[in-house]
């Protein structure tokens, strides 16, 4: 949930300079699957071991590397079926551990899609589903005083790595 919050701080911050990029084809899709999802990764948070989910984020991580590192083309037809699954493997990931823009970066890098279209869509459905997964996540009970403190403690820092990375970005090419 730490990481959910902060997520959707960071990504209010940018949406105002992505907003003309976004695909909303793409975002309505992805966000219906990860609207669909969300609940089955936040149910795992809460009720899986600590030491499991460790390891299920180790291996989620290692298998996206493996999944990038490979070249998969999984996006090279764009139909709802493929952005569907693909918001479900983000809202799963997501729930469970604040990592669901993985399995988007694979979705997105095996396309041929803009970087500044592939980001300012990420911004904005990050935008909704940590909303929705930090709900999810209060409704649990995964949502406590000292998790607030912790968002307060972070948000100079991560409003100043927002701004720096949002420049980088612009001047960077693509």
């Amino acid at each position: 949930p730490l990481v959910l919050m902060l997520e959707t701080i960071a990504s209010i911050k940018m949406l105002p300079r992505a907003w003309k990029h976004i695909d909303w084809r793409q975002l309505r899709w992805l966000s219906l699957g990860a609207f669909i999802a969300t609940p089955l990764g936040v149910s795992l948070l809460a009720s899986a071991p600590a030491d499991t989910m460790r390891l299920v984020i180790y291996f989620t991580i290692l298998l996206m590397a493996v999944l990038i590192g490979s070249g998969i083309n999984i996006a090279k037809r764009k139909n709802t079926i493929t952005m569907t699954t693909a918001g479900m493997a983000s809202g799963i990931t997501n729930g469970a551990a604040g990592i669901g823009g993985l399995p988007l970066v694979v979705y997105f890098l095996s396309s041929n899609e803009k970087a500044v279209t592939f980001r300012a869509t990420l911004i904005a459905y990050f935008i909704g589903i940590d909303i929705y997964a930090c709900g999810l996540s209060a409704y649990r009970g995964l949502i406590d005083v000292e998790l607030l403190f912790y968002v307060c403690l972070l948000i100079i820092p991560l409003l100043l790595g927002t701004v720096l990375g949002s420049r980088k970005f612009e001047k960077a090419n693509p």
